[in-house]
């Protein structure tokens, strides 16, 4: 399992590289007040997930599942390495882009870190939920399709928020009349219980559908 990990990351040296450029760019310009430090930590966040993206297109070019299910490897091995690479990457680059943001923020006086720390929470949530539904695309139906489904996956829960932060009022609802504090709590709960059974549900399809697959 580690060696499958290892070939992955080796695979990612010149992608590392860009990553230190785009973690630059963002921010140089989070520090010259255009965006904000959270956007930074977005960005941070949405680029670890988007590592083991790559590492399943280099898989599929050079045809390395074939290969690697004519050798004692097992499938669901195959499986539990990308989950676990897409979870290492997601925290490692929200870990680091924290570890930048906060000291920035001390710096211009302008930390609210439990404000901080539930937005990356958030979005971290989010962003493992949308990718843990793509990496199941990626094996059931390859890695340029799943690409063109990531927009849907991403787009049509935003699509659907708005139309419904629009409505909300025809809705009887408003936002005013809801006590935030109170709720916090429960939702931050369902947020995570949501993403670990969207995990686990991903995970599992996708061990039926290698064991399943011909290559």
């Amino acid at each position: 399992m580690r060696a499958l990990i290892i070939k992955d990351l080796l695979n990612l040296k010149s992608y590392f590289k860009q990553l230190i450029f785009i973690y630059g760019f963002y921010l140089v310009f989070s520090l010259m007040g255009v965006w904000d430090i959270s956007f930074f930590i977005s960005i941070a966040t949405l680029l670890g997930a988007m590592m083991f993206i790559s590492t399943m297109s280099y898989d599929e070019m050079s045809r390395w599942d074939a290969f690697a299910i004519s050798s004692p490897i097992s499938r669901k091995d195959l499986v539990t390495s990308k989950y676990l690479l897409m979870l290492l990457s997601l925290l490692g680059n929200t870990g680091f882009s924290l570890l930048i943001g906060i000291p920035i923020m001390l710096i211009q006086d302008s930390l609210a870190l439990s404000e901080l720390l539930a937005y990356t929470g958030i979005i971290t949530l989010v962003i493992t939920t949308g990718f843990s539904i793509i990496l199941y695309l990626a094996f059931k139906v390859g890695i340029e399709k799943a690409r063109i489904a990531m927009m849907a996956v991403f787009l049509v829960p935003t699509a659907l928020i708005f139309i419904l932060g629009k409505n909300m009022n025809q809705l009887g609802i408003s936002m005013k009349n809801i006590n935030w504090e109170q709720m916090w709590p429960a939702l931050a709960a369902g947020a995570a219980l949501t993403t670990i059974v969207v995990i686990l549900v991903t995970y599992c399809l996708s061990v039926k559908t290698v064991q399943k697959k011909e290559y």
